[in-house]
This record gives C-alpha cells, structure tokens and sequence, in this order.
C-alpha cells in the first residue's frame, strides 16, 4: 500500500490539531475546576448538574421556612410565657381580696393592680415580632389585633394560621390566631370565656359590695367561679405553650434532616461536575506529551520530498 507524503502531511497535521484541542480541554478544566461548563461539552451532566442546583434551591428555600418559623414560634412562646406570669400573679391577688379581713380600701389597690395585668394582658395579645407582624393576629397580622372597647376587647385577627412548608408535602402552622389563644378558653359549663374576661371578673368580684353577710356570701360564690375560671386560663396557656414547643422541637429534626440532604446534594453535584486535579493534571500532561510527539512527527514530514529523498 502507497502512502503519499500529501497524506502524511494530513494525518500528522490532524494529530496535533486532536492533541491541541485535548490539551485546551484539561487546561480548561484544571483552571476552572469543573469537567464542564456547557450542556454541548457534556449533555446528561449537565442535566444532572441543573437537576440537582434546582433541588438545592429548593432545599434553601425550605431551610429560610425553617428560620422564619422558628422565629415567629420563638417569638409567640415569650409573649405566652409573660401571659403565664400574668395569670398567676391575678390568681394571687383574687385569693388575697377574698380574704375576711382585707378592708375595703385594700380591695381598691388590690382592684388597681389587677386593672393593670388586664391591660399589660392586652399588650401581650398585640405582640409584634418587630419587623411589622403581630404574633397573634391570624393571617390579618398588619395591625394590633387586640383593642379595649367600652363593649369588650374585639379582635380584628382572623381564626386561621398561615401554613409553612418546611419539606415535600408537609408544612407547619407559624403560630396560634389571638383568638384560638386569648378568646376561645373553654370554661367549667362547656361554653367559651375568653381571658380578658375571666380576669375582669377577678376585678368585678374585689370591688363587689360586701357590707352584709348575704352580700359577703354571694361575693364568694363570685371569687369561687372566678378563680376557678383563672385556673383554666392558666392550663389553657400552658396547653399552647406545650404545642408551640412540640413545633419548635420538630423543626429542630426538620433542620438536621434538611442539613443532611443538603451535604448528600452537594456532594452529588461534587461528583457529577468537579475536578480530579490528580487525574486531571495526569491527563494533561500526557496530551501534552502527545502533541509534542505529534508536532515532532509533523516536523519529519515536512521534511520528506524526492528532492530530500534522492541527496
């Protein structure tokens, strides 16, 4: 078989375009740290690559649903934790007026410091997170949801929570609605009272007339239901309280769960897009020995001529 120095010229010159494009290529990789950077260079890695970046964004999205509920919670089991000072604290007072020997003068100072619990009772209802959110305000969360009327306390809150999703198909609540939490207490007879109330019955039953023995007797009557109403707000809180902690536990599994599969993700994406420098820098160095072959062999080429052949 004849071969014609035309396609040896050929074959040696597309050997070293091959190698030089080799050679590129893993330099490319070594500066850049990636095997590709296009869908053309590697068409199902990149695929992957997208696929996992896109469950990434997902995982981070759920991670800042994480942190706002954490928040939110945090913020809503202070405000019930100062709620729960509160209620004792009228307990106390209640038992003290209901006492035989209080004067009546007594009763007005004890009657004065529980007007303030119901007001500081209040303040703790229309607790903001401090970027503008009220804790217990339902999905209505923009403004006081709580307001002193001469009717009663309204609500201007809704019933309903938002819903957080914190991992495929589930999601947490972000808090209790002002009315799940202050309004809708059950009571002794299987009806509602809410804790505004409950606490100014305290206050009605110390100011109540008892300059005779059939007053004194029904006043109390009126401290009995009322302390007993107190003591169902006390549990009443407490039972939230517990739930608000259940949650915050939760979340603190759904956050390691979630750092898990983001490492297991990351390292994924490691495998499927970054560099081997070992292997790497390997290969280059044998394209590079390989184009200098090439580029030798060439140079021999060029040399070869009849003219050459026949001197």
């Amino acid at each position: 078989m004849r071969v014609s120095t035309p396609a040896l010229f050929n074959s040696s010159l597309s050997r070293i375009l091959n190698q030089q494009a080799e050679v590129a290529k893993a330099q490319e990789q070594v500066s850049s740290g990636v095997k590709f950077k296009t869908a053309g260079q590697d068409p199902s890695g990149m695929a992957q690559v997208m696929a996992l970046q896109q469950a990434q964004a997902e995982h981070m999205q759920l991670g800042n649903n994480v942190t706002t509920l954490r928040q939110r919670l945090s913020g809503e089991e202070n405000a019930l934790a100062s709620a729960g000072d509160v209620l004792p604290r009228v307990r106390e007072l209640a038992v003290q007026a209901n006492t035989a020997t209080v004067s009546p003068e007594n009763r007005k100072q004890i009657a004065a410091e529980l007007t303030q619990l119901k007001t500081q009772l209040i303040d703790i209802a229309n607790t903001s997170d401090g970027v503008g959110h009220y804790v217990f305000g339902g999905t209505n969360d923009g403004s006081k949801p709580f307001a002193d009327a001469t009717t009663g306390i309204s609500y201007s809150g809704t019933q309903t929570v938002r819903e957080i999703a914190v991992g495929e198909g589930r999601s947490m609540s972000e808090g209790d609605s002002g009315d799940a939490t202050f309004l809708r207490v059950a009571n002794s007879t299987g009806g509602n009272t809410d804790l505004f109330t409950r606490v100014q019955n305290v206050i009605d039953a110390t100011l109540a007339d008892t300059s005779t023995s059939a007053a004194r007797t029904a006043n109390q009557a009126q401290f009995a239901s009322a302390l007993a109403d107190i003591d169902g707000g006390i549990e009443h809180l407490s039972t939230v309280r517990a739930s608000v902690g259940s949650r915050l536990a939760t979340l603190d599994d759904v956050d390691s769960r979630l750092e898990g599969l983001d490492t297991q993700l990351q390292t994924t994406l490691s495998d499927v897009r970054d560099l081997d420098y070992a292997e790497s820098i390997s290969r280059l160095q044998l394209h590079s020995l390989s184009l200098q072959a090439a580029q030798s062999a060439f140079a021999k080429v060029q040399g070869l001529s009849l003219f050459n052949y026949l001197r």
